[in-house]
């Protein structure tokens, strides 16, 4: 019983440095990420359009255009502007915060979980300069994602190089959510391309 409680109550480093990193966002920049960019209401109303029309990829004709009506509608993030859709319906921008702010923290979470299991000093200086370059672009927006799914992405290849080969299978199917959330996924073939380097250089040398 007292194992049981100790373990409820026991709170780790990595779950503090989410909860932190969740309540600064939420309670220090709440507003302003609701305000910085007016390119959340385009997200928003594209998911309400695609919901209504069933029209995952787009529409022959433009409806978000004035001047260019006629000309096809294209949306490769169709699955974010669904998902910002129905938070925003069923939570309104206090949602679209909390998503922010729970994106944000996981990314943090994630970095420090798994490098800290290496070097408590190295994952703390890759979270730091990490959380200043992602800054300015804490805005509920599909490039987000792309942040958390490049740090997965890295994770995987990773694990995949250490002879841990059961995450690598994960890996198209993890793609093919992804690249219909952002288009910012292909980054992350940056990352395969410097692991591929990194390798050709251990074997040369």
């Amino acid at each position: 019983m007292k194992e049981t409680i100790k373990r409820i109550f026991s709170i780790s480093v990595s779950q503090i440095i989410f909860v932190i990193t969740f309540l600064l966002i939420v309670l220090i920049d709440g507003k302003i990420i609701i305000n910085r960019d007016s390119d959340m209401l385009w997200h928003i109303k594209s998911g309400d359009y695609i919901l209504a029309n069933k029209a995952l990829y787009g529409a022959a004709n433009d409806p978000f255009s004035y001047l260019k009506t006629m000309q096809g509608w294209e949306n490769h993030e169709w699955g974010s502007d669904i998902l910002f859709s129905l938070i925003y319906k069923w939570f309104g921008f206090f949602g679209m915060v909390v998503l922010t702010a729970s994106i944000v923290a996981f990314i943090m979470y994630i970095i420090y979980r798994y490098i800290s299991k290496k070097n408590i000093l190295l994952s703390i200086f890759i979270m730091i300069p990490t959380f200043i370059a992602v800054d300015t672009h804490i805005l509920p927006r599909p490039h987000l994602f792309s942040f958390l799914f490049i740090v997965v992405w890295y994770i995987f290849i990773d694990e995949y190089y250490k002879n841990n080969k059961k995450l690598i299978y994960l890996l198209p199917i993890f793609t093919i959510i992804c690249v219909n959330l952002h288009g910012g996924i292909l980054y992350a073939f940056v990352i395969f391309g410097l692991f591929l380097i990194g390798i050709l250089v251990e074997v040369i040398i």
